[in-house]
């Protein structure tokens, strides 16, 4: 398995879930998460601008610790070295 990189939208959805569904807590979770993409989706791109930033700075620092390596496999190895 190779880890990818996370879309800068996970990070507004990851970001914003929680206080829309404590402000809506009779929709389910599918629908708030179709909601918040929508209204990702209207973002403008300097709205998008900090998602991306943390997308492209996670991805900066997986690739730091573990290059390019198959993320995946590294990281069961690590697990069984414990």
């Amino acid at each position: 398995m190779i880890a990818t990189k996370r879309p800068p939208s996970f990070f507004y959805l990851r970001s914003n879930y929680e206080s829309y569904q404590t402000a809506h807590p009779d929709i389910s979770q599918a629908e708030v998460y179709l909601i918040l993409y929508q209204q990702w989706c209207e973002l403008s791109e300097e709205e998008r601008a900090p998602y991306e930033r943390l997308s492209n700075e996670e991805d900066a620092f997986i690739k730091a610790i573990h290059g390019d390596k198959e993320i995946g496999r590294a990281v069961q190895q690590e697990c069984r070295d414990r």
